[in-house]
């Protein structure tokens, strides 16, 4: 859902949790502005929306949702 830290602040600012990084990547969210000010304050790059973040954390990660799944079974 995010490569980094900084990253998965920014997505978590964007609207989005674990579950909607997931399970709707492409939807449209409300920025969630106490976040948003938590981001600003704590992360360690800049500002990223979160479809950049999502595709970014693909790349890097491209088996993650079969790696996690396969340890549920």
């Amino acid at each position: 859902m995010a490569k980094n830290f900084a990253d998965y602040l920014w997505l978590l600012a964007g609207g989005f949790g674990p579950y909607e990084a997931i399970a709707y990547p492409g939807l449209e969210r409300e920025p969630n502005d106490a976040f948003t000010a938590f981001a600003k304050d704590h992360a360690a790059a800049p500002k990223k929306p979160p479809g950049a973040v999502i595709a970014e954390a693909r790349r890097e990660f491209p088996s993650f949702e079969k790696d996690v799944r396969a340890l549920c079974r």
